[in-house]
């Protein structure tokens, strides 16, 4: 049987109300590991407190169709977008908390940041329904122990494999983030990803130049529910175009284009934090499959 998940309680701190919490102990760091668009580089075989492999997101029954490819790849486009809008968002903030807590309780360059989509309800177009992101995320006290990204997604990792041990339910929400934004009774898990500030490597190092924290860059690590992968690139300038990198194919829009989208570089695809990452996906959905399944026994058995 897995180990009883180690994670450390949420412990609020009392410098503006922010949530931060203390980091799991790390583990060995991986070795880098390619991304494959379509498929996962988890570590060891699918075989990891698994039981039927959950379902991806889609925007109706019929997904996947002939007849609703096309409307099927603009919502997914969309959820793409507004997910890049999130994290860049979520990346600022992130470099806004860094900069504040420096000098009192300093936060880690690192947070982990669960994604979720759910119908706008100003949207008004059936055939172009527009998905809203909300957002659950956890910010880390800075120390050796969470310097290290893969090292602390692994240890991330093994906390959940502990939740869902013996057929249990791994809720992100509840069971790892400390902070998030109402969640409307619709939204669907659509990703996850880890929010970096970037100075010497992949750590802060020296204070930055500009003011305050806006004049820390940072980058996210994304991971879609689809399996497909963004690496989002915010520069220390707020008047820079915001770079993406995707697996995932681009639609340019009939507006003004106002982020670069790429493809995967082969020097980002072998970033080692990915195959932790991937997994951490996969094992969220995992959660949220059972979570469903056990929701429907319940309401069986009330019926019954």
């Amino acid at each position: 049987m897995a180990p009883a998940p180690r994670f450390p309680p949420p412990e609020t701190w009392s410098h503006g109300g922010t949530a931060q919490m203390s980091g799991p102990g790390a583990a060995a760091p991986a070795p880098a590991h390619p991304v494959t668009p379509g498929g996962y580089g988890a570590p060891g075989a699918r075989g990891y407190a698994a039981g039927p492999a959950p379902a991806r997101w889609s925007s109706g029954d019929a997904a996947g169709s002939t007849a609703r490819g096309h409307a099927d790849q603009a919502v997914q486009h969309q959820i793409r977008q507004a997910v890049v809008h999130r994290v860049q968002y979520a990346n600022a903030l992130h470099a806004s908390h860094y900069w504040d807590l420096r000098r009192t309780t300093p936060v880690g360059p690192h947070a982990l940041i669960f994604l979720y989509a759910s119908l706008d309800p100003r949207s008004t177009n059936p055939r172009q329904p527009y998905h809203e992101i909300k957002a659950a995320s956890r910010l880390f006290r800075d120390g050796s122990e969470v310097r290290d990204l893969p090292a602390l997604l692994a240890e991330l990792c093994e906390i959940a494999e502990g939740y869902l041990a013996g057929g249990g339910v791994f809720d992100p929400v509840t069971q790892m983030t400390q902070a998030g934004e109402p969640m409307p009774a619709g939204a669907r898990y659509v990703g996850v990803s880890v929010s970096t500030l970037l100075g010497s490597g992949d750590a802060v190092g020296t204070e930055p130049a500009g003011v305050g924290g806006t004049g820390i860059p940072g980058r996210n690590l994304v991971v879609m529910s689809d399996d497909n992968v963004l690496v989002v690139e915010r520069s220390a300038r707020a008047h820079e175009q915001v770079v993406v990198n995707s697996t995932a194919p681009h639609f340019p829009g009939a507006g003004v284009e106002y982020r670069s989208w790429l493809p995967l570089t082969p020097e980002q695809q072998v970033h080692p934090a990915w195959r932790w990452l991937q997994h951490l996906n996969q094992l969220v959905m995992t959660g949220q499959e059972r979570k469903l399944a056990l929701a429907g026994s319940a309401v069986g058995r009330r019926r019954r």
